[in-house]
């Protein structure tokens, strides 16, 4: 139906990445370009109070 692809470039764009595609006469390639995770150390003020359970 061709939702796939509208519904990941919503959830990707949603979390800061982008899509990126290459089609050729060999076929099409998509990377999916997300931004680096950084953990945070508990107590660090970047989490809400309550957070945790």
């Amino acid at each position: 139906s061709g939702l796939g692809l509208a519904l990941v470039a919503k959830l990707v764009g949603e979390h800061g990445g982008i899509i990126e595609c290459d089609s050729t006469a060999r076929g099409t390639t998509f990377r999916v370009l997300m931004p680096a995770w950084k953990e945070t150390s508990p107590g660090s003020g970047d989490e809400a109070e309550g957070d945790r359970k």
